[in-house]
C-alpha cells in the first residue's frame, strides 16, 4: 500500500475512533433518561408517573406559554391584573415563523416563556440549559435563578451569550414553576432553540461531570496529535498533509 494512503486512511480512523466515543458516551447517554416521558400541553409538563431512579432526567419539551414583547417576572402572575398571553409555543424552538396578529415574526425580539413542572415528590431538583445563541434570564419558583448575557428590549441594551449553565432548586407542593426571558438582537434565529434537560439534582450533576469528561478526553487526543503532527512536519515538508491535519486538530480542540 501507498505510504500517503495508509497515512490518509489512519488518520480517517483516528477521526472515526474519537467521533464514536463522543457519540456513544455523549448522544447515546442522554437518550438513556429521555426514552419515555411526555411533552407539556398548555404551559404544563406532568412528570408524576416518571421514576428518575431509572430514567435519570427527563427533556422540557412542548408547549410553553408564551409572551411576546413582555419581558415578564414572577410577581406579574401574582397580581390580579395578568399579562396576556400571546399563544404557546413548542420548545426547544425558535419563534422565527410564530404567527402573531396576522404576522410571522422574525429572529429579532424579545419574549417570556413560562412552564409548569409536576412530580412525584419534593426534592432537589436540577435544569442543565445548553447553548440558546441569545441572552436569557431565569427564574425558578418565583426566585432569579440565573442570567446568561443581559436581555434587552434592544440591540444596544442586551448582551448575548453562548454559556451553558445549570440551576439547581426544591420543589414547591410537588410543582416547579420556570420563567424564562429570552432576547435576541444579533442572531437570526430568535428562542431557546436548544433543549433544557429535568431531573434530580444528583443526575443532573453527574451528567454535567460525565460531558466535561468527555470533553477533556477528546481536547487531550486531539490536542496531542496536533502537536505530535506539527513536529512529525519539521521533518517530512514536503507532505502537505501532515500539517493539514494539525491544523484540523487544533481547529477541533478550539471548538
Amino acid at each position: 500500500m501507498h505510504k500517503n494512503t495508509f497515512t490518509t486512511i489512519s488518520y480517517i480512523l483516528i477521526i472515526l475512533f474519537a467521533s464514536i466515543i463522543a457519540f456513544y458516551f455523549g448522544y447515546q447517554r442522554e437518550r438513556v433518561g429521555i426514552l419515555v416521558q411526555p411533552g407539556a400541553e398548555k404551559g404544563i409538563i406532568d412528570f408524576r408517573e416518571i421514576d428518575f431512579d431509572k430514567q435519570v432526567f427527563a427533556r422540557l419539551k412542548g408547549e410553553y406559554e408564551f409572551y411576546w414583547n413582555q419581558l415578564l417576572k414572577p410577581s406579574d402572575f401574582e397580581s390580579e391584573d395578568k399579562p396576556d398571553i400571546t399563544g404557546y409555543i413548542h420548545v426547544p424552538g425558535l419563534w422565527n415563523g410564530f404567527n402573531v396578529d396576522g404576522e410571522e415574526l422574525k429572529g429579532k425580539g424579545f419574549a417570556t416563556f413560562r412552564l409548569k413542572i409536576k412530580v412525584n415528590q419534593d426534592g432537589w431538583y436540577g435544569i442543565k440549559i445548553k447553548e440558546f445563541d441569545c441572552a436569557y434570564k431565569i427564574w425558578v419558583n418565583n426566585s432569579t435563578i440565573e442570567s446568561v448575557g443581559l436581555v434587552g428590549t434592544d440591540k444596544k441594551s442586551m448582551i448575548p451569550s453562548w454559556e451553558r449553565k445549570e440551576v439547581y432548586f426544591t420543589s414547591v407542593n410537588k410543582e416547579v414553576d420556570v420563567l424564562l426571558q429570552v432576547s435576541n438582537f444579533q442572531h437570526r434565529k430568535g428562542g431557546p432553540e436548544d433543549v433544557m434537560i429535568f431531573g434530580p439534582a444528583k443526575n443532573i450533576i453527574s451528567y454535567k461531570n460525565q460531558q466535561l469528561a468527555i470533553g477533556l478526553f477528546l481536547f487531550g487526543i486531539l490536542m496531542i496529535m496536533s502537536i505530535y503532527h506539527l513536529m512529525l512536519h519539521l521533518y517530512r515538508r514536503k507532505d502537505k498533509s501532515i500539517i493539514l491535519f494539525s491544523a484540523i486538530c487544533f481547529v477541533l480542540t478550539l471548538r
